[in-house]
């Protein structure tokens, strides 16, 4: 993925936060020298910092300046306290004390970025995420687990598959493993969307009865996402003309610009031909573009080859 994208977002965000910090410290500041005695000790800092300076110019001893400095801050901190401020309040007080809010440290970008960003990234997301990772996918079949690890820490780099199709039956853990992928993808700050079938469908259905400003939102993030999960494909309403004609649109137009999808399906192979007919087939199984892992020990005659 493009590292700049999302840019514009984390930057109006750090902004934001940036702007409210020091926004509140100059607040706190104004309240603080609205009290008399605090400003009369301000301008009395003022006046034996200049005498420290000149001191030092002039290889004087400065201790009775800086020992009257600190009185006045003593007395300020009292000052402070009884209006409910402290010294650090009139300051800008940043939500990441490493970058200052900026989003980059030595021209790199901070974890408070990259946290900005997955944030983004899971808010884009069709469905919520669980909190899990590969750790959590015990109950997954080793051989099956160690695959999609080596695919995901290679994607997109060193891999020219553009479908990793998952099947098995309900309750051997492909949507569990799925949500866990999203997650690391995310990390990799790679766009990823993860949704149903069901819900993929029906926004296929808005995007095919919606003639406003608003259609494509319905069908363009599935397109632009860098990485697409569809859970349980197979299970969605079949609505005419929509439900096939688009579900291949949508795998054609990925599979040109070369942005992964990852399917979990029940289906065998001769359902989904049934179903979905053998165009779509003969995309989502290429056997140059297609991983087929099978879950549990039903032979799902998965064909590789074109059709």
């Amino acid at each position: 993925m493009n590292e700049f994208y999302l840019e514009d977002e984390v930057n109006k965000i750090l902004e934001k936060r940036k702007s409210n910090a020091i926004i509140l410290a100059d607040i706190n500041k104004n309240s603080a020298l609205q009290n008399k005695d605090y400003l009369n000790l301000e301008n009395k800092i003022g006046e034996l910092t200049i005498e420290v300076a000149k001191a030092n110019i002039e290889g004087r001893d400065n201790y009775e300046y800086e020992k009257n400095i600190l009185e006045c801050k003593i007395e300020q901190d009292k000052i402070l306290k009884n209006i409910g401020l402290t010294r650090e309040m009139l300051s800008p007080i940043y939500e990441c004390n490493k970058c200052n809010d900026s989003g980059y440290i030595d021209g790199k970008r901070c974890s408070c970025a990259k946290n900005i960003i997955n944030h983004l990234l899971k808010e884009k997301c069709k469905m919520p995420l669980k909190n899990v990772s590969f750790e959590d996918c015990k109950d997954v079949d080793e051989k099956i687990l160690k695959t999609i690890k080596d695919f995901c820490k290679t994607y997109p780099t060193k891999t020219t598959y553009t479908n990793l199709l998952l099947a098995g039956d309900t309750g051997v853990g492909k949507t569990y493993i799925t949500q866990a992928m999203a997650n690391y993808f995310i990390k990799k700050e790679l766009y990823t969307i993860f949704t149903t079938a069901t819900n993929l469908v029906n926004d296929f259905l808005q995007f095919h009865t919606t003639f406003d400003e608003n259609k494509l939102s319905y069908f363009q993030p599935y397109i632009d996402c860098d990485v697409l999960i569809i859970d349980d494909l197979g299970t969605e309403p079949m609505f005419k003309n929509v439900t096939k004609e688009y579900l291949l649109n949508l795998v054609n137009e990925r599979q040109i610009h070369e942005k992964l999808t990852i399917i979990t399906t029940n289906l065998l192979s001769n359902g989904i031909i049934e179903r979905y007919g053998e165009r779509l087939f003969s995309r989502l199984f290429n056997s140059q573009k297609c991983i087929c892992l099978q879950f549990g020990d039903k032979d799902l005659r998965l064909k590789k080859e074109n059709i």
